[in-house]
């Protein structure tokens, strides 16, 4: 199984930042097989530790000597997750508009494009390329390597998708979230996550960090991804409990009970937009993709206030 590179992304105004895990070095809190030391950097145990007979929970490679520390380490972890955390989304803004992009490429004339224009300005809520082929029988497939030329991204196809091949990877609310699709995942641990229409940064840094694949964004065209996002939602899931917190102190409770119950031997947690992912992993194992019943998903909010 991977485990995370000494730095992790933290988004600030939308934008991914390589930020240090806890300022700690590799080699800092290492220990031992026989004298393991506790991960978390205030333990107060000292060799008391050495008694106590237990071997998890690990959390993000290090191991956890006591409730108390295990709280101690959530607590870092989600104050680490919330830093450039904005309230207000985002807003890509692309250089080049899509319809100049299509002009540019020879696929529409300059007057489909007033027509496509006008009619949003009447208040048709479709998007510029829905229009474009629905009033002047633009090729779909024609819009779709358009946003790729925007997103300069690659353009998925559905060759080789097989759901029940990466349905453990991601949990099922985040697919159905943030709409997108795991298309396929190779043997050198490269992921291939397909999205309609915009590509979402952060959900790509939040699986990349997750799972250790290097994640690659993509596009599929509509018709693609209105086929194979309804099969990747009735595929099956690993175990998914959901969670709702009044504060971050009662999350860091909850979330302690579960990897102290779930005696994980291997834990991590990201965030996703408004979203806290922690996935626990039953099993050690080396496999990109890992078996449906030996990882269990935590998805976690937290309420907002009145």
């Amino acid at each position: 199984m991977p485990f995370l590179d000494k730095k992790q992304v933290q988004f600030s105004d939308g934008q991914p930042q390589a930020i240090p895990l806890s300022g700690r070095t590799e080699d800092s809190r290492r220990g031992s097989a026989l004298f393991p030391v506790c991960s978390n950097a205030d333990c107060k145990a000292g060799r008391l530790r050495l008694w106590r007979s237990r071997q998890t929970p690990v959390l993000e490679g290090g191991w956890l000597c006591s409730p108390e520390c295990t709280r101690a380490r959530l607590r870092e972890m989600l104050a680490r997750e919330m830093e450039g955390r904005s309230e207000v989304p985002v807003v890509h803004q692309h250089r080049v508009p899509l319809g100049l992009v299509m002009l540019a490429q020879g696929w529409i004339t300059q007057a489909q494009l007033r027509n496509a224009i006008e009619a949003q300005r009447q208040g048709n809520q479709k998007r510029l390329g829905d229009l474009l082929v629905e009033l002047h029988g633009l090729d779909q497939r024609l819009v779709t390597r358009a946003l790729g030329i925007q997103w300069n991204c690659p353009i998925f196809s559905l060759d080789g998708f097989q759901p029940a091949l990466v349905s453990s990877l991601v949990p099922r609310l985040l697919l159905d979230s943030f709409g997108f699709v795991p298309v396929r995942a190779t043997v050198s641990s490269r992921l291939h996550i397909g999205f309609e229409g915009h590509l979402d940064p952060c959900v790509t840094f939040a699986i990349e960090r997750m799972t250790g694949c290097r994640v690659e964004a993509g596009l599929l065209s509509g018709s693609d991804f209105r086929l194979a996002h309804p099969q990747m939602l009735a595929a099956a899931f690993p175990k998914t409990r959901l969670m709702e917190a009044a504060g971050l102190e009662p999350l860091v409770h909850a979330l302690s009970l579960v990897l102290e119950d779930s005696r994980a031997v291997e834990a991590r947690l990201v965030r996703v937009h408004d979203f806290f992912w922690l996935r626990i992993w039953r099993v050690a194992s080396g496999q990109t993709v890992p078996r449906r019943e030996d990882v269990e998903d935590v998805i976690c909010s937290l309420m907002q206030a009145n």
